[in-house]
């Protein structure tokens, strides 16, 4: 009964063992969201850069249209007092004020299609954002899944031990059974002998024994038992 229950023991564990002995398959998961995390940090880093350094050079075309605009205020200023004698260098200034005007217009449309990008930059940022903030969660998630994981797998362990442990106690009773298997078989082997020293001997006996048969009752009561008398001669 012992033994019995052991083995059911055994059989409910493996099965437990079964359910339990899970492996981990979200390496590459990881391993792929720490890239893609890695890959958003230097695209937000280049957009910071792009930002900063158009910034930049939208502050130094400034400055120089501004310096270029009121040096050619000035000269327009000073041209006027003498409009008169200085008419070709007028035409000369108003050329290049016409210039400078065409120059801002082509900075004011510059500025306008780099704010229409800034915009859209900032639009991919917020949408990389809002995906930084989705594996972020997914990571938690995945984090909190390898925390239930570990604790199987040390749960699970935990019964691999106990079942090795049962199995070295039910070997080390095995080879006892085996032991007495081995020794009943040779006490059956000795009994199996004289059995058959019996069975020899009931064959002498019966052989010897054959021909020979007890006196029957009639043979018996027909046996004469009369003695002489005694006689006294004197």
């Amino acid at each position: 009964m012992v033994i019995k229950a052991k083995l059911i023991s055994c059989i409910t564990s493996a099965a437990l063992l079964g359910t339990a002995g899970l492996a981990f398959t979200g390496s590459d998961t990881v391993d792929k969201v720490k890239t893609q995390l890695g890959n958003l940090k230097d695209k937000i880093v280049s957009y910071e850069y792009n930002e900063n350094a158009l910034v930049q050079k939208i502050n130094e075309l400034r400055t120089n249209a501004n310096n270029v605009i009121s040096e050619a205020n000035s000269l327009i200023s000073g041209k006027n007092q003498t409009i008169k004698g200085l008419q070709e260098k007028n035409k000369g200034l108003q050329d290049q004020i016409t210039y400078l005007n065409q120059c801002v217009n082509d900075l004011i449309s510059k500025l306008s299609t780099t704010k229409a990008e800034l915009d859209q930059a900032k639009g991919e940022l917020k949408a990389k954002n809002g995906d930084i903030a989705a594996l972020k969660a997914n990571l938690v998630d995945t984090i909190a899944k390898l925390n239930d994981t570990k604790a199987l797998l040390d749960k699970a362990n935990k019964q691999i031990e106990s079942l090795q442990a049962e199995n070295k106690c039910l070997k080390a009773n095995n080879e006892a059974y085996k032991s007495e298997n081995e020794r009943l078989a040779g006490e059956v082997q000795k009994a199996n002998e004289k059995v058959a020293e019996l069975g020899a001997a009931s064959d002498e006996v019966e052989q010897a024994t054959k021909d020979k048969a007890p006196m029957t009752q009639k043979e018996v009561d027909s046996i004469d038992t009369s003695v002489a008398p005694v006689v006294d001669q004197q």
